[in-house]
């Protein structure tokens, strides 16, 4: 059946129930719960994340398929680190059922069940049937919710931020950033379809249910490490990505982290506008907005906003994978917005964070984002690299994925 109506792959699927069978995810995912993945909006007052990382699923006939590289290879499994940067681009659409497992079928994907969505759409857990390989499949209406009393501007529609997201993706290939593997965009279907990489165990748990930190020192340095060197290659290839927080970094099964939901990501020349203009919107998380996001006073200049917001994110993320909070909080987001650019940095008694990652967090968190760490300064930060044996230390401080 060709989808040029609303219905939605998965839609009424007897296997997308969230009350499945309870068995460790990371070796059965089908039978994990559809709770670590959720769409983000786009609105800056949203509190869904997508940890599901932007994901999407298609597939079509190899004589209605492109690829952007000069070959498509053997996709590897969910938990094989890929270096090769390929998208391959499908305009064709066939949906079908299968009437044994009562599960519908997209193309060459089955589809099992729903496992997060958000105000532009649904993520759904596949599999690949050519390979075998599970999916994280991002279903999104090609036109947006009309909101009332905004005019369109170029390059503010649904369907345009969804090309936007995907002309991003299509220029990561690391492996600390979730891959997009497939693009579904039929011309006569109301949905756009992404299939990403399939990131085993979902966004990072960094805080437990009485607000305490849920990892160790040890492990928060781990993880950070890892959003460095993402962030290194997103910063290198002109891409700021505007919502760095734990509820989109997602860890494998072997304890990789990936960098995932560009969903308000900017690169120079693709927004349609002004690139100064389309920066200074407050795009992402207030909770991690830079000082330089919440301007608010028109008898100032408004300051120039750079990839130094990401650096601000980071740090935020930092301070919430070590205290189990977030540095700065308010009642709402107007008095948040003003304590960000205002209040100092005070860090809790509890837990016992160490000096040199309290320095750390004050040169992540500076206001001044001329004063504040490149990610250079980041990368060298003696907290960063300990731990670390000879060998080790190289290949973090080493360039040599960026040019990918």
């Amino acid at each position: 059946m060709h989808p040029n109506s609303n219905q939605d792959a998965g839609d009424n699927d007897p296997a997308s129930s969230s009350s499945t069978i309870n068995t460790p995810y990371a070796t059965d995912p089908i039978s994990r719960p559809n709770i670590y993945y959720s769409l983000s909006s786009s609105s800056s007052t949203s509190s869904l994340v997508n940890a599901a990382q932007e994901l999407t699923i298609v597939s079509t006939p190899a004589s209605t398929t492109s690829t952007t590289s000069a070959s498509l290879a053997q996709t590897p499994t969910a938990s094989a680190p890929v270096l090769a940067s390929l998208v391959k681009e499908t305009h064709y659409v066939n949906l079908d059922y299968d009437p044994i497992s009562g599960r519908k079928m997209l193309n060459t994907y089955e589809v099992i069940h729903e496992i997060g969505r958000g105000q532009h759409g649904k993520v759904k857990l596949g599999r690949d049937l050519t390979t075998g390989d599970f999916v994280a499949m991002k279903i999104m209406n090609r036109a947006g919710r009309p909101r009332l009393g905004r005019s369109l501007r170029q390059g503010s529609t649904q369907e345009e931020k969804i090309r936007r997201e995907i002309a991003i993706l299509k220029k990561c290939n690391h492996p600390h950033i979730v891959r997009l593997r497939e693009v579904l965009d039929d011309a006569s279907s109301k949905k756009i379809f992404l299939v990403f990489e399939y990131v085993e165990l979902g966004e990072i748990t960094w805080q437990n249910d009485d607000g305490t930190p849920a990892m160790t020192m040890d492990y928060s340095r781990s993880i950070f490490r890892d959003v460095v060197l993402g962030l290194e290659y997103l910063h290198y290839k002109g891409i700021i990505h505007r919502d760095i927080k734990p509820a989109n970094l997602l860890m494998t099964r072997e304890g990789v982290v990936k960098i995932s939901d560009f969903g308000v990501s900017f690169i120079s020349g693709l927004s349609g506008e002004d690139d100064e203009l389309e920066l200074a919107k407050t795009a992402g998380t207030p909770a991690f907005f830079a000082p330089e996001l919440c301007y608010n006073d028109p008898d100032l200049p408004r300051p120039q906003i750079t990839n130094k917001i990401d650096i601000w994110a980071l740090g935020v993320t930092l301070f919430c994978l070590l205290y189990g909070r977030c540095p700065f909080t308010a009642d709402n987001e107007f008095e948040l917005f003003n304590v960000i650019a205002t209040d100092p940095l005070l860090f809790p008694e509890t837990p016992n964070v160490p000096e040199s990652a309290k320095n750390l967090l004050r040169n992540l968190l500076e206001k001044d984002p001329e004063k504040r760490m490149s990610i250079d300064e980041i990368k060298r930060d003696p907290w960063v690299l300990e731990g670390l044996n000879p060998s080790q230390k190289e290949e973090f401080l080493s360039d040599e994925l960026l040019s990918r």
